[in-house]
């Protein structure tokens, strides 16, 4: 089984029940007194026409490494992160975030491979490039470690 972000929502959310979002669908999430808006509008290039009509100046971007993948992959993820970071900080596409905008990349599927540190992240993705007001979180969707 996958777990995948639209998991670790439902695993916040409390539901047990988990089950495959539409892409581009916004999910509501209550958490420590906390009401968020959450929308996967996906990485992948097929995907990004969404970003500048769904997500005007977002309050924060978290990011979802999967720690299992191979390097390929990891280069893969690395390269969608710098664009993403670019479109949002970077471009003319839309106004620029400010550089305290919270960056939340988390490491996925650390019960599968604990290998990759947080700090190996941090060097790999250099999240400062960016925003001044990053957290790397090591977690599991499946297990529930890291998110609580």
């Amino acid at each position: 089984m996958t777990i995948k972000k639209a998991e670790t929502i439902k695993y916040l959310q409390g539901d047990s029940n988990l089950k495959i979002n539409v892409l581009g669908e916004d999910q509501k999430l209550y958490f420590e007194q906390i009401d968020f808006r959450v929308y996967d509008v996906g990485g992948q290039k097929g995907h990004r026409f969404r970003w500048k009509n769904t997500l005007n100046n977002p309050n924060a971007i978290i990011y979802v490494v999967d720690l299992a993948g191979d390097e390929e992959k990891n280069a893969d993820y690395l390269k969608e992160f710098d664009d993403i970071m670019e479109f949002f900080f970077n471009q003319n596409n839309m106004k620029n975030l400010p550089k305290n905008t919270t960056v939340l990349i988390l490491g996925n599927k650390v019960d599968i491979n604990d290998s990759i540190t947080e700090t190996e992240i941090e060097k790999e993705y250099n999240p400062e490039r960016f925003t001044n007001n990053y957290k790397i979180q090591n977690i599991s969707a499946k297990t529930g470690m890291g998110l609580i």
